[in-house]
This record gives C-alpha cells, structure tokens and sequence, in this order.
C-alpha cells in the first residue's frame, strides 16, 4: 500500500530448505499524485458561498449587537448650574379684575319720569353736578296739600282754643253758683267735664299741627330727591336709563339703577386667593400686577384689604375652591384703566436676601407613593411588614374591627340611646314654630364613653342619667365580631345632621346622626400577631361607622 510491495514466502517441505528473499528497504520514498486544477466554473461556486456565508455572518452580528444596544441602560441628559448668591422673593398668584376703588351706584328714592339727563356714558362729573331729573309735579302737589293741611289744623287750634277759653268762663260762673246753693251737683259737673273736653280737644287740635307739619316735611323731602346731584368727582362708567323712561323707587328700597359714577384715578386690583395661600398674604405686600390688555408691562400695587369670609364656588361637587378677595392698590397712575380689565397679581409674600440658591428643577422630592397620604403610606408600610413576616393578622383584625362598628351603628339607631338627655321635639325652642328649619347649632355633639356621657360640641341638654346598661349590650354586641374590644374602645357620639323640622307630625323633629367608633389614640385596640410570641403588640387604626337615628327607643338592633 501506499508504494511498499512485499514478496510472497514459499513454504519449504523442511526448515533447512528455506532460503528468504531479500526485503526493500523500509524508509524507500513514495511519490503522491498532484491535486487536479479547480476550473473556472469551481472557483466560481466557492467564491459565491463564500460571500453567503459572509453576508449571514455581518446579519447575524446586526441582529447580536441590536439587541444588547437596545438592552442597555439609557443615559439621562443632566443639567448643570452653578449655585450663586442672589436675593430670593416668595410669591402668590392669582387672578381677577381691574376695578376702581370708589364706585357709587345712582339710584333714585322717589318714581317718576326722567325730564332731565345731562350726562353721557364716560362723561367727567365733579361733585355736585346735576345727573338726573326726575318729573316733579306730583311731589310738589303733594307738598302744596300738606301746607295747606297746616293751614287747616292751626285754624281748628284756634277754634278750640276759643272753645276752651268759654268753657273755663261757664266752669268758675257754675262753680260760684253751686258754692251759693243756686244750681244743683249735676249742673256743676256738666260744667266740669265741658271744661275738661273743651281742653283736651285743643291739646289735640296742637297735635294736629304736628302732624300736618311732619307730613308737609316728608313731602318736601320727596320733592328735593327728585333731582340727584353727583356725590363724588369721577367719571359715568355705566349709564342704564334714557331721557324720558319711567324709574321705580320707594323709600325703603334701592330703585333702578340708573348710572355708575366712579374715580377712575384710583384703581385697584380685585384677585381671588385660594385658602392656601392667603395665610402668607399680609397688609402692606407689595405686588407686581400683569394686565392682559397692556402686554408685558407690569404695574406696581400694595396690599390694603383682605377679605375675612371666603368665596366658595361648586359647593358640593369634586370641583369645590373656597377664594378669599384680596384688594391691591394700583400706584401707577400715568395711564387711565377702566374698569373690568382682566389682570393677575403675584403678591410678594417674603423675601430672603443673599442666600445661596439652586435652580427650583434641582430640588425635588421623589417616593414611590407620591399619589398616597401619609397615613396611607405609612399604612401600606405596616401591611407589607406583616406580609414579609408571613403574618396577615393584621387585616384579619381589622376587617373584624369595621364589621364590629357597623354592627354597633346599626344597632345604636334603634335602640335607647346611651344619654337620655336628648330631645328630638323642638317646637317652642329658641323661638321655633311649626315647620321652621332647626338650625345645626341648636343642637351640639354629645359623646358617650364607658366613664360617662359628656358635651363635646355646646349647646347641649341636660345629659341626666346615663343609660350604662344600653352601652354595655352595645358593646357586648360588637365583641360578637371583634373579641378582643373592651368598653374603653368604643365610643359612641350624638351630633345633627342637619335635617329636621320644628313641629314635624309625621315623627321626630330632628334626625340626629349616630356614630359609633373603636379605638383612639388614647385608648387603641391592642392586638398580638399569631405568628410568634416574641412580637409586641400592635395598635389597630381607628375605625368609625355613622348612620341616622330611627328612633332611638327599640328593644334590640334589627
């Protein structure tokens, strides 16, 4: 094989007779045939697979190196700033109107027909100038009538003085005839009492003047109000009336409103401020006013007024803001502003000078549970403690504790109630009459624990005796649920709800709401994880349940 040849050994009919040939050497040289030459079509397809491969290899990295560059951690871009000193100015926005300071509405006190309107709207008035007339010919008859009615009334003073003056003359003549037996007692007091009415009568007819005079007064005073003269220098900002329209009025109530008149040379800034900004806001802040109407320009203003009584709007609903009015002095005075304009105020509530200070976006605060309460995050806290212990004892009890409470409200509505000093009639009280609304102040908080019934919220009745046996089946019956309750773990309160009416004959006057609540942070529900007796005890969370009152005098919760 492979170049090497070897003999064939005949066999010998006995060992002398063997003579062997003689071998080839063993390390002869042996020639291998020449690899034919690859022709062109053969370098062809191998060059073609080998771009293939090649391409399948470059995809494949593709795809590899995709995938771990889109695995990778992105970079977040950061700013930087340096820290420098500088003055920094807390601030309060808020929005609102442009109005004057002084506004007085015109309005007449006396009805008729405008005769006489000499102003236009947006006129300059000074203080005195005619502004309106309104037709004078019934007032001064009426004025004429009660002069005249004087005249009457000392004409009648006179005829009963004359009166009186000749009943006094026959009194002293019967009262010498009656003292000389010549007339009889009943002559005597006939003249007596002529005497008295006589007298009585003039004393009236004075009166009577009086009164002529006091009407005659009171008419002219109507006749002087039918012309209205302006009470400050300013400018008509609203005109309502024309010549010629008819204006109702009376003494006792504000008339049409006939025209504004305002000093359009002292401006402020009306802004609602929410509740929670208000509290920084102090007289004397100064305050930098945008109006929309004038751009970019700023206008400089002083804090005089804030109101005391907020605004609240959409009572009620998830949309409720309460806004307290605040006034800002405008002390540019070099343009005219008219009233109405649109505006926002950012009121510098406090200002720090040469402090270091960082851009507002580098300070932060960040948590995990940014859309939850304290309490609720502290809460959240506790379960997943008790979880990582593999204990759920604390839900467990807390479940039992609601099912406890709602089983005490809804037995604490129907039966006594634990402080028999409350009235539920209010017909006659502070005044009230049959169907008058019973005011929530007219009936205060009464809290009842295991040591007494006490007055949380004045006013409250006379609390009397203290029905403890219905505390304690209360307390018995909410034990059912949660066993590990005590009497000094619950609390059960009586407040208003607001609903009732005086004298109601279909039940009791007032509904009062019941609430029945287990634990407090004086008195907490202590319980024990079942886990391990190495574990302190926890407090439970305070749980409350509040219904209405039915009737407050049953037998036994339904």
């Amino acid at each position: 094989m492979n170049g090497i040849s070897f003999a064939r050994v005949k066999q010998a009919t006995n060992s002398d007779a063997f003579t062997p040939r003689t071998a080839p050497p063993m390390h002869q040289t042996v020639s291998t045939p020449a690899p034919a030459p690859l022709t062109v079509k053969q370098r062809r397809v191998r060059r073609r697979k080998q771009i293939i491969y090649g391409l399948i290899a470059l995809v494949v990295l593709w795809i590899v190196g995709s995938i771990i560059w889109g695995k990778r951690e992105k970079p977040i871009p950061v700013t930087t700033e340096t820290a420098i000193r500088k003055t920094i100015v807390q601030t309060v926005s808020a929005t609102g109107k442009i109005q004057p300071e002084v506004e007085v509405k015109i309005s007449p006190e006396v009805a008729g027909e405008i005769i006489e309107l000499p102003v236009d709207d947006g006129m300059q008035v000074k203080k005195g100038d005619l502004l309106v007339k309104i037709k004078p010919d019934s007032y001064k008859a009426l004025l004429e009538q009660q002069e005249a009615a004087i005249s009457a009334a000392k004409a009648t003073n006179l005829q009963q003085k004359a009166t009186m003056m000749k009943t006094e003359h026959d009194f002293k003549r019967a009262e010498e005839l009656f003292d000389q037996k010549l007339i009889s007692e009943q002559e005597y007091n006939a003249a007596e009492a002529a005497q008295d009415v006589a007298k009585n009568t003039y004393e009236s007819s004075l009166h009577e003047i009086e009164r002529a005079e006091a009407g005659s007064s009171q008419a002219r005073d109507q006749l002087s109000k039918t012309t209205i003269y302006s009470p400050i220098n300013g400018t008509v900002t609203i005109l309502n009336s024309k010549l010629g329209e008819r204006l109702v009025a009376t003494g006792q109530f504000a008339g049409t409103e006939v025209m504004r008149v305002a000093d359009l040379g002292h401006m402020e800034a009306r802004v609602d401020v929410n509740e929670n900004d208000v509290v920084n806001v102090k007289l004397g802040d100064k305050a930098e006013i945008k109006i929309d109407a004038y751009g970019d320009r700023r206008f400089k203003g002083t804090v005089y007024q804030i109101g005391n009584t907020g605004k609240t709007t959409g009572s009620g609903t998830q949309e409720e803001v309460t806004n307290f009015e605040v006034k800002i002095r405008i002390e540019d005075h070099d343009v005219t502003l008219k009233p109405a304009l649109s505006c926002t105020a950012d009121i510098q509530t406090n200002e720090v000078k040469d402090v270091v200070a960082v851009p507002m976006q580098a300070v932060t605060i960040r948590t995990g549970d940014s859309n939850l309460s304290p309490e609720e995050i502290e809460k959240k806290k506790q379960k997943v403690t008790q979880r990582d212990k593999g204990d759920n004892n604390a839900e467990f009890v807390d479940g039992r504790a609601e099912k406890a409470a709602q089983m005490g409200a809804r037995m604490a509505v129907v039966t006594n109630a634990i402080s028999p000093g409350i009235s539920l009639s209010y017909l006659g009280v502070d005044g009230l009459t049959q169907g008058d609304l019973i005011p929530t102040s007219s009936f205060g908080k009464i809290r009842c624990t295991s040591s007494g019934c006490t007055c949380a919220t004045t006013p409250c009745p006379a609390l009397g005796t203290d029905d403890t046996a219905a505390f304690n089946s209360l307390v018995a019956r909410m034990q059912n649920f949660s066993p590990e309750l005590t009497a000094s773990n619950v609390v059960v309160e009586y407040s208003s709800s607001g609903l009732g009416f005086a004298g109601n004959p279909n039940g009791p006057d007032l509904v009062p709401l019941v609430t029945v609540k287990i634990g407090s942070p004086a008195t907490p529900v202590q319980f024990r994880p079942i886990t391990s007796l190495l574990f302190a005890t926890m407090n439970m969370p305070t749980v409350t349940t509040t219904l209405t009152a039915e009737d407050l005098s049953g037998a036994q919760s339904n």
